[in-house]
């Protein structure tokens, strides 16, 4: 039965051989359909690669905010620590534990 299905497939898609002589006939509406896809995807493309290109330059900036912040925080923390040492040195001597 397969066998028989597979033929009379066979037999209504018989396909003519292409020659010299051989013509394909496009529409103008299938050309026109084709080239606003091609249009609209190339659209996209552009689109998202300039979204991408402000991402990353908004990245970029942030990092460099990021790390200016982090110098600052590092010199503050060690101007904090000074202090601190500072008046843990005066708080002993007051206290005698240690002689100036």
């Amino acid at each position: 039965m397969l066998k028989n299905l597979l033929i009379g497939i066979q037999g209504k898609n018989k396909m003519q051989k292409l020659t010299q002589d051989s013509s394909i006939h496009l529409s103008v509406a299938m050309l026109v359909k084709v080239g606003i896809i091609v249009a609209v995807v190339t659209a996209s493309y552009w689109q998202a690669q300039m979204s991408f290109n402000t991402l990353n330059l908004k990245v970029s900036e942030l990092h460099s905010e990021v790390t200016i912040l982090n110098q600052k925080m590092a010199n503050l923390e060690a101007k904090k620590v000074k202090n601190l040492e500072e008046e843990n040195k005066s708080l002993m001597q007051k206290l005698g534990l240690k002689r100036p």
